[in-house]
Order: structure tokens, then C-alpha cells, then sequence
């Protein structure tokens, strides 16, 4: 990432069928950059994808380099804007999701927290 980078924070969700860590770098107080590293669970599998942004307090609107990674079967990335929570603690994403009881795709949160 850019050497100008002031911050960094590391949010991961290991509750899919891919585990999906994002790194995030804050170039500024208006400005973000960062990847996306989607594995498959037990898998060797592994997407990796660049994206850049802006910040405006909580919210974060990214825009993805190339093709986003994978994040499961029925999930797909949307370009609604993120959220940092609790005082940047996790990172909060909308997701279009597939409801398999209801067989419906729905905008769906998921919930990114601190890497360990």
C-alpha cells in the first residue's frame, strides 16, 4: 500500500464459507486504501483485490481496483457505503444475500471485527 499511509486496522469474518480479511489503510483524513483477502475455508484457494476511498466520519465509500473478491456463494459485494463501529473496532458491510429459507436475495450486514 501507499508508504504515505498513516493507520492501519486489519478486520476479518471467518463466519463464511470464505474467510474474508480486509486491511485498511487511513492515508488521511478523508482518504482510504486497502485490500481484500478472501480464502476458502480449509481450502488453498485465495482471491486478492485492491480498492481506494473516502472517509466522511463513520463512513467509508470504497471502490474496488478490479473485481471484488469472493465472499461466498450467495453473496455479492455491494457499492453501499461501509461503517466503522464503535470507535473502529469493526467494520460493518452490506452485502446482496441470499435468503435460502425465503429463496430471496436481501441487502444483508456483516459484521468484520479487529484481527487477532
Amino acid at each position: 500500500m501507499s508508504a504515505d499511509a498513516v493507520a492501519e486496522k486489519c478486520f476479518e469474518n471467518n463466519g463464511l464459507k470464505y474467510n474474508v480479511r480486509i486491511s485498511l489503510f487511513f492515508n488521511s483524513a478523508t482518504t482510504v486504501s486497502g485490500t481484500v483477502t478472501s480464502a476458502e475455508s480449509g481450502g488453498i484457494t485465495e482471491e486478492k483485490s485492491e480498492f481506494t476511498g473516502t472517509k466522511n466520519g463513520e463512513e467509508l465509500t470504497i471502490r474496488f481496483t478490479g473485481k471484488p473478491p469472493v465472499v461466498g456463494d450467495a453473496s455479492e459485494w455491494t457499492d453501499k457505503p461501509w461503517q466503522l463501529k464503535t470507535g473502529n473496532s469493526s467494520l460493518s458491510i452490506i452485502f446482496s444475500a441470499k435468503n435460502y429459507d425465503t429463496n430471496k436475495w436481501a441487502d444483508t450486514e456483516y459484521k468484520f471485527e479487529l484481527c487477532r
